[in-house]
Order: C-alpha cells, then structure tokens, then sequence
C-alpha cells in the first residue's frame, strides 16, 4: 500500500486586503492555495510601519484556521503600513503574502472660526482648515444652509464646495432672508463635524449715484468800441483778450 506524502507548511495567503479604521487596519484574505496536507489552524497577521515589511513588526495579530479577517489596533492615523498574513499548519507557518498598504484614518475634525460677508443675493463664507485632518487628506468642504438664525433641524440646502478653498459664495440667495450657515470638513473616511455656526442676511446693494459735475460757463468777453464819428456808432467790433473791466469809449 502506498503512503501518503508527509504534510508540509501551508502556501503564502491570497488577495491581503487592508481596510483603513481610526487608529486600527482591518485586514481580510483568501486561504492558500495549497494547505500543504494538512488542516490550516491558524494565520498569523504582521504589521510594519511604512511601504516594505522589512524589519521588526510594529504590530501582530492572530487569527483561527476558518477566519479570513483580522483587526490590528492601537496604530496612528495618517501612518502608512504595509501587513502581510501567513497561514499555519501542523507542519508550522508558510510562506507570507505580499505585502498590503494601508494608512489608518478618521474623518477631519471641524473647520473653525466661520465668519460670512453678506451682499445682494449672496453670502460669501470664510473660516480655516481642522486642527486635525483624521489621517487623511481633506478633499471638500460641505456647507449647510438652513432658514432662519439657527443651525436646528434639517438643512435647507447642502453645497459641496468639491474643493479645498476656505472661501465660498453661497448664491441665489433671497435679499431679506436670514440664513445661519455652518461648515463640514470631508475626506476618504467622511464627513466630520460642523463648525461654528454664522447667521446672516442678504440685502440689496443700491447701485452709487454719479456725482453731478458743474456746467462749466463761458468767459465773457469784452467789446471795446473805436472813436465815434459825429453822431455815429462804430460799425466795428474786436475780441478782447484781456479778462479785466474795460472802461468807457473814450471821446
């Protein structure tokens, strides 16, 4: 009768997964390929900081034979890790797998210090950025509109910026409406929460009245006569030159 072929360590995991958390990586697999003969008892998960698995772990977790998930904590948001899992029999561990990236993350904190600059159909908003971005970079501000002065309740309308300017005008607005606006910071894990909030009302803004200009008038000008002749006016006239009174015909 033939024997079997003795057992030997398991191959490397397939298809590592890493799923970025606050502060924690989940990280998910695929048996091997091949158990080497013998039953998979458990997996082992290793954790380095930065882009290679070199080195000592910064982190390991254990997994049973059936999982094909584990969930490392205690990590830092906005570090990148790179995790690799290897599969373990009766024989000992396998192969580890290539190495999964993944960088642990939150949603931002709130924008802070809101101010907003009403003018005739608009508001224009400006504040600045989180103290705190959750480990990933922000890609969009989220503006809440609501009617009346407070942030209570459901929006009347929300804006996404899709941009990381921390100013915006709010448009189409109602000149004599009271609007309250607050600010939410966005980035790959969400949303956060709001900042301050700001109530402010559009007015129309009259257009200036041109100042009048005086009319300018024309310098009079002088006529001086000539000598008269006897009983007669002269029937000739000159345009002075001289802003100054000219005196009498002289006789």
């Amino acid at each position: 009768m033939a024997q079997e072929p003795a057992a030997s360590a398991p191959g490397a995991p397939r298809q590592v997964k890493v799923h970025p958390q606050s502060h924690a990586l989940k990280v998910t697999w695929s048996p091997p390929a091949s158990t080497g003969g013998a039953s998979i008892s458990g997996y082992d998960v290793r954790v380095y900081k930065g882009k290679s698995a070199t080195g000592t772990p910064t982190k390991t977790a254990t997994a049973g034979g059936s999982a094909g998930s584990a969930r490392v904590t205690g990590l830092t948001n906005g570090q990148e890790y790179t995790v690799t899992v290897r599969a373990k029999n009766s024989k000992g561990f396998g192969a580890a797998s290539k190495g999964a990236h993944g960088t642990p993350r939150t949603k931002p904190s709130a924008p802070r210090h809101l101010t907003a600059l009403a003018g005739s159909d608009r508001v224009t908003l400006s504040w600045h950025k989180p103290t705190s971005t959750g480990g990933a970079p922000i890609d969009s501000y989220h503006i809440d509109i609501y009617l009346g002065a407070s942030a209570h309740g459901k929006p009347h309308r929300t804006i996404n910026t899709n941009s990381t300017s921390v100013h915006h005008a709010v448009l189409g607005l109602t000149n004599g409406t009271k609007y309250t606006f607050t600010v939410h910071a966005a980035n790959a894990a969400g949303t956060g929460p709001a900042s301050n909030a700001v109530t402010s009302t559009p007015h129309h803004t009259p257009h200036p009245v041109p100042t009048p200009h005086p009319t300018p008038h024309p310098t009079p000008h002088a006529v001086s006569f000539g000598r008269r002749s006897a009983g007669k006016l002269p029937t000739s006239w000159r345009r002075s030159t001289s802003t100054r009174p000219q005196g009498p015909p002289r006789g």
